[in-house]
């Protein structure tokens, strides 16, 4: 029953690309990526990936946030990305 709520919610990833922590090590590069990963998924799953401003951890950026499992992610990379799409992906 938990699950069929996720299903039915659309996720909605956060990327912190305005902060200037997360602008400089690579906020716009992991929103470029979900971006991508979003359209590839479009019709699979029901994902939006939006700009954020700060979301107030600087000092581990860049920092995502993805709703409505309110869970934040910290020094994302690449990887960190994907593994993150792999879970929205499964939960469909």
């Amino acid at each position: 029953m938990y699950l069929d709520f996720f299903r039915a919610m659309k996720t909605k990833i956060y990327v912190c690309t305005k902060g200037k922590h997360c602008k400089a090590n690579g906020g716009k590069k992991i929103f470029n990526h979900l971006k991508i990963q979003e359209d590839l998924l479009e019709g699979q799953c029901n994902l939006e990936v939006k700009k954020s401003d700060c979301l107030g951890f600087c000092k581990h950026a860049p920092a995502i946030s993805v709703s409505p499992m309110d869970k934040v992610y910290k020094c994302v990379d690449l990887k960190t990305c994907n593994e993150i799409i792999a879970k929205i992906s499964s939960y469909r």
